[in-house]
This record gives structure tokens, C-alpha cells and sequence, in this order.
């Protein structure tokens, strides 16, 4: 096309994307128009694009084939995570069972079981729950447990010796405290209560109605609560070992996501999606659209036109070709035939 003094006016492109700058396409059509033969020049630029998107779509097939491996490894690795948590499960109800039993066993009376006293005083209960790993959860249900079998008054005694009891614990032992009235002895020895631990239950055991004081063995650390002159309750303390640094705060559940919630969307989602081979692009035919079912990525469509484009800070600013007068059309057509180039 012309412009108003007929010289010939270059077609250039107009898009949003950045690749029309970064490859500086219109620099190189403005340059390629003033050649007397452009087309070789257009046909190689043409082959180089095409070479290039050649490249970039082989890569996103390989990062396609990638993604799919990475998904189908993440899957499987759900599948056993969710096998593992079953059976974790399944040991964590055993264990459970097993604990809660140990402790029922002393509240019911076997006479016909081999090797029960039967002469034994069943009003004064003692548990003896040394070494067997007990928790916060576990010491909840031995909370529940006591309760169900109505044993708060009889429970005189209970061993914790060699457990796991840490200062995430405190509340569960003064809930037995509060739950056991007539507890004479409550033995936490060889655990990991620190310092703060142990003033906590202090704390604790200074507000039961009744308490006018606390003593603590200097050699081995007991609390001795007194009400008046007489022994009321002993906490033994001995041989605590310090708290593990890199234990987790908190109980000792499975929590997060035990289900994979979060996998299963991350499966569902674009990124997860295995069933594709080729990239989908934003502006892909249908499948029923394309010959052969298969799916295409096509890119963008380009706007082209005569108007500016990003690049024209580089290019002459040329007028408009619509303001062209009928009578100047032949002189302007005899110079578009010359070669901008040699008219200037």
C-alpha cells in the first residue's frame, strides 16, 4: 500500500504477545519490504519461526511425558501411603485394645479364672501400667475407662513408670487427679517431665480442695502433699530424662492429610490430568473438529493491519494511505513500482 506521497507503506503485525518483539518480527518485515524480491527473505524468516516452534512443542512433549511419569509415581506413592495408614491404624486399635484391657482386667472379677486371689481387697485398685508407651491419647482413655467402670473412689495407685510422658501431658495426668480423689500414689518415674512439667502439676495439686501443703524431696524429687499431718498423695519423680528436642509438638496422632485429599485434587486438576499426549493449547479444536480425532496445538491467532505497532519507535512514522487523491494515483502507483531504497 501508499501512502499520501506514494511511497510505498509497510505491513506490519499487531498482537499482545511479547514473542512479536522478542523475535522482532516487525522489524524484520520493514526491512524485507524495501527488498526488491522480499519472498526469500519472508520464506527463510518463515522456516526459522517454524523450526522454532518445531523445537519448543518436541520440549513440551518431553516436560508432557515428564509430567505424566511424575503424576503415575505420585499416585502409586498414595496408594501405599494409603495401604501404610490402614495398617498403622489397624496396630494403633490393637495397641489400644490391648492397654485399655490390661487396665479392665483389674477392675473385673475373674473368681473363675486360675491364679486370682480371691481374698485380694477389690476396693483398692492398683494399675500398673509401667513401660507399655502410654500417651495423651492413651491417658484419655484411661480417663474414659475409669469411668465407665465407676472406679474413681477406688483407684488408689497407678504406675506410669517408663513411659513417654513429656509436658504435653500434664493436662491428662491432672484430669486422673482430678478424676481419682483418693489417689495415694501416682509413680512417673524414669519419664522426660522437665522442670515446667513438674510445676504444673505442683500448681495443679496446690488447688485440690483439701491440700495445706506441697514438700519436694530434694535427693529425689517426689512431691508429697500433705493434708494437715497426714500423707495424702505422693508423686514419685525420679530419674527423668530430658525431653527429645526434635520430638513434635503435641499428641502423637496422623494428621494433615492421611487420605490424600490434597493429592486427589492435585490429580483432578489441569496439572494432573494423564489421559492427554500432546499439549492443549488455549485456541484447540475439538475433537470432533479435528481430521483424525486428534488434538492440535495451534497458536494464537495475530491480528495484522496497517496500523502502529510496538516497534514503531524504530520504524518512520508514515501517514495514513486513505488520504490518497484520485489524480495523484498514477504517479503514486509509478513510484511504488521503484524500490524504496533507490528512490531515496
Amino acid at each position: 500500500m501508499l501512502d499520501e506521497s506514494g511511497r510505498t507503506k509497510p505491513i506490519l503485525l499487531e498482537s499482545e504477545s511479547k514473542l512479536i518483539e522478542r523475535l522482532q518480527i516487525n522489524e524484520f518485515l520493514y526491512t524485507a519490504q524495501q527488498a526488491r524480491n522480499p519472498v526469500p527473505m519472508l520464506v527463510e524468516k518463515v522456516s526459522h519461526i517454524l523450526e522454532l516452534l518445531h523445537t519448543a512443542h518436541t520440549q513440551a512433549d518431553m516436560y508432557l511425558q515428564d509430567l505424566q511419569r511424575s503424576n503415575s509415581m505420585l499416585s502409586a506413592l498414595r496408594d501405599k501411603n494409603m495401604q501404610l495408614y490402614e495398617r498403622v491404624q489397624m496396630c494403633e486399635t490393637w495397641k489400644m485394645r490391648a492397654l485399655l484391657r490390661i487396665s479392665s482386667n483389674e477392675f473385673e472379677i475373674r473368681e473363675s479364672v486360675k491364679g486370682v486371689h480371691k481374698a485380694r481387697n477389690r476396693d483398692n485398685h492398683v494399675l500398673f501400667l509401667d513401660g507399655l508407651q502410654y500417651g495423651n491419647k492413651e491417658l484419655q482413655e484411661l480417663h474414659k475407662l475409669i469411668s465407665k467402670y465407676g472406679k474413681e473412689e477406688s483407684v488408689k495407685e497407678i504406675r506410669l513408670q517408663d513411659n513417654q510422658l513429656d509436658r504435653n501431658t500434664v493436662s491428662s495426668i491432672c484430669a486422673l487427679l482430678e478424676l481419682c480423689p483418693y489417689l495415694t500414689k501416682l509413680d512417673l518415674k524414669r519419664n522426660k517431665l522437665d522442670e515446667s512439667a513438674v510445676s504444673g502439676i505442683q500448681s495443679y495439686i496446690e488447688r485440690i480442695p483439701g491440700v495445706t501443703s506441697i514438700t519436694r524431696d530434694p535427693a529425689s524429687g517426689d512431691l508429697r502433699v500433705k493434708s494437715g499431718n497426714m500423707i495424702r498423695l505422693v508423686v514419685a519423680l525420679e530419674e527423668q530424662s530430658p525431653p527429645d528436642p526434635n520430638a513434635p509438638p503435641g499428641d502423637d496422632d496422623l494428621e494433615g492429610d492421611p487420605y490424600g485429599q490434597g493429592a486427589d485434587a492435585f490429580l483432578a486438576s489441569a496439572a494432573g490430568v494423564t489421559a492427554q499426549t500432546k499439549l492443549q493449547g488455549p485456541d484447540v479444536l475439538g475433537a470432533s473438529a479435528v481430521a483424525g480425532g486428534a488434538a492440535r496445538t495451534l497458536m494464537p491467532p495475530q491480528r495484522t493491519g496497517l496500523g502502529e505497532s510496538k516497534s514503531e519507535a524504530l520504524l518512520p512514522r508514515i501517514g495514513s494511505a486513505s488520504q490518497l487523491s484520485p489524480a495523484g494515483s498514477g504517479a503514486a502507483a509509478a513510484r511504488a513500482r521503484t524500490p524504496l531504497g533507490a528512490r531515496r
